[in-house]
Order: structure tokens, then C-alpha cells, then sequence
């Protein structure tokens, strides 16, 4: 994993490599308003971790959550922006480091409850918690989330911001595109996972 600078100039690759990275990766989806988006140059707003190990971005301009790979990092205009070092576990913890260093889950901030169709009695529990300053120079702070009832799929990670609220609206986030992510690998025409009596919204996905 690379370092990711919030401030810094990324841009989008070209289209075919979108569409190839589509029809190839298991891991994040690409909707077709981030196609449209390819070739773009943008600015970085913030940035977390994927329970797999990956960074996913959040642009200014462009929608949706970006993969790492889907982007070119281009030279920071500004010396003096802040760094959020995702690969360094000095700084902000990958999910390796939450294990290895036992990284606590903070206080409930909410929870959100779902189910698997068809057995509405095995309840899908995701915690976010309340925002932590991570301990290091920077001020920036992080959200840990956990799940539980999602099988194979279940994580615990960290999402990063620059202060406490855009900890929390990345953690949100992210949260719902994992949920959309999980949904669509668990077969089924519209998924398998259920919230409010109903199949997942499809703008969880964006």
C-alpha cells in the first residue's frame, strides 16, 4: 500500500483500464458514473482501509469510493499538505496492525442491523465506534468498525479523516459500499442481504 496524501492530485485512469479492472477484480465494483469519470484529475478529500488491505479513496469531484488502482498519483502541489501514511503503522492501523497490536474498539457510536434472507433470525450487526485521535504527530482521527453475522465476509478495520466528523461520514461510507460489496457476492438477483424488510438500496453501492 502506497502513501496517500489528503490534499494531493490524483488522476483517473483511462476507461479501458476501468473497465478491465471490472471485469477482472473481486474487490471494489466501479458504477458507471465513475467510468464516466476516467481520465479526470481530481483532488484527494480522504481516504480508509479495506478489510482486505487496500486503500479506497473518496475525490472531491468525482463519485463514488476509488480503488488505489484505479488511480494515478500525481507530485502533491503543496509541500506543506497533510499526510495520512495508511502504511504506516505508526500513524493509522491497516487491519494487520489492529490484530497485531490489539487496537481496541472505542465506544458504540451506532449500530446498524440487516439480515440474510430467508433466515431473518441470524442478525447482521455493524458497529461503527466514536472517532479516536490516532496517536501519533498529525491530528487526525479514525472510526473503527466491526460486523458480526456476516460469515466469511465479517471485518474489523479503521477509517481515517482529518478531524472526527469526516472520520465518521467515511466510515459511513464505506460501511455501505462493504454492504453492497457483500450483497452482490452472495448471490441471488438482488443479493441476499436484507435491511428494513427490503433489499439494499441501490445508492449503498456508489
Amino acid at each position: 500500500m502506497r502513501n496517500i496524501i489528503v490534499g494531493g492530485r490524483v488522476r483517473v485512469k483511462p476507461r479501458s483500464f476501468l473497465e478491465q479492472f471490472q471485469r477482472q477484480s473481486r474487490h471494489q465494483q466501479i458504477s458507471m458514473d465513475q467510468l464516466a469519470a476516467a481520465g479526470a484529475t481530481d483532488t484527494v478529500k480522504g481516504a480508509g482501509i479495506h478489510r482486505d488491505g487496500y486503500a479506497l479513496l473518496e475525490l472531491i469531484a468525482s463519485p463514488g469510493l476509488w480503488h488505489e488502482d484505479c488511480l494515478e498519483f500525481l507530485e502533491a502541489d503543496k509541500p506543506t499538505q497533510q499526510m495520512a501514511v495508511l502504511a504506516s503503522e505508526r500513524c493509522i492501523p491497516t487491519p494487520e496492525a489492529n490484530s497485531r497490536n490489539k487496537i481496541p474498539m472505542t465506544e458504540v457510536l451506532a449500530v446498524r442491523r440487516l439480515y440474510w434472507e430467508g433466515e431473518p433470525h441470524l442478525e447482521v450487526l455493524v458497529s461503527i465506534g466514536k472517532p479516536a485521535q490516532i496517536p501519533c504527530p498529525e491530528t487526525w482521527f479514525y472510526c473503527p468498525i466491526q460486523t458480526s453475522g456476516l460469515g466469511k465476509y465479517d471485518f474489523q478495520t479503521t477509517v481515517c479523516g482529518v478531524d472526527a466528523f469526516q472520520a465518521i461520514e467515511l466510515a459511513l461510507r464505506f460501511v455501505l459500499s462493504q454492504l453492497a460489496d457483500i450483497d452482490a457476492k452472495s448471490g441471488g438477483s438482488g443479493g441476499r442481504l436484507r435491511w428494513l424488510d427490503a433489499t439494499l438500496p441501490k445508492d449503498w453501492a456508489e
